[in-house]
C-alpha cells in the first residue's frame, strides 16, 4: 500500500503476519498472594513526599487563578476610569462651549448648554466612583503568598504530629 505525504515522498507500508514462535502452554493454577499487612517505610515516604508535592502544585494553581481574577478586576477597574476620563475632556469642551454660548447669546440658550454639562458632571462622578471601588475591591483581594506559605507550613506541622501520634499507638 502506497501513500503519497505532503512532502512528495511515498511511504510504503507492508503487511506482516504474526506467528508465534512457541505453542500455547497449559495455565498453571497459583494461588494469590496475600497482601502484604502494611506498606514499608520507603514506600510511606515516597507516598507522602508525592502528597507533599502535590498539594504544593494544586496550592500554586489555586494562587494562579486569585491572580489572574485580581487582574481583571484590576483591568475592569482601569477601563471605568479611562472612561472618567474621557468624559472630564469631553466636560472640559463643554464647559467651553457653554461659555462660549454665555457670552454670544444673553438668552437662554446658554441654560441647556448648562444642564448638558451638569449630566455630563454627573457621568464623570459615577464612573469614576465605579472605577474606584472596583479598584479597591481587586486590591482587597490579591493574593497573599507569604501567607498561604505559612498556612501550608502549620497545616503540614499539624498533620505530621498527628501521624506521629498514630504511630506512637
Amino acid at each position: 500500500m502506497t501513500s503519497p505525504s505532503e512532502e512528495g515522498i511515498e511511504v510504503v507500508v507492508e503487511e506482516v503476519e504474526w506467528i508465534d514462535p512457541t505453542p500455547p502452554k497449559r495455565a498453571r493454577r497459583t494461588r494469590p498472594t496475600p497482601p502484604a499487612p502494611h506498606a514499608s517505610i520507603p514506600v510511606l515516604i515516597e507516598n507522602a513526599v508525592q502528597e507533599v508535592k502535590s498539594y504544593f502544585e494544586s496550592q500554586l494553581e489555586v494562587l494562579k487563578l486569585r491572580a489572574k481574577r485580581t487582574a481583571s478586576q484590576a483591568a475592569a477597574s482601569i477601563v471605568m476610569i479611562v472612561a472618567a476620563v474621557l468624559f472630564a475632556l469631553l466636560l472640559l469642551w463643554w464647559t467651553f462651549h457653554t461659555a462660549e454660548v454665555a457670552l454670544a447669546l444673553v438668552v437662554p440658550a446658554w441654560a441647556a448648554a448648562l444642564i448638558v454639562w451638569g449630566i455630563l458632571l454627573l457621568l464623570v462622578i459615577i464612573f469614576a466612583a465605579v472605577g474606584a471601588i472596583m479598584a479597591l475591591g481587586a486590591k482587597n483581594d490579591a493574593p497573599n503568598p507569604k501567607e498561604m506559605v505559612e498556612d501550608d507550613i502549620q497545616t503540614l506541622k499539624s498533620d505530621l504530629t498527628q501521624a506521629k501520634e498514630g504511630l506512637d499507638k
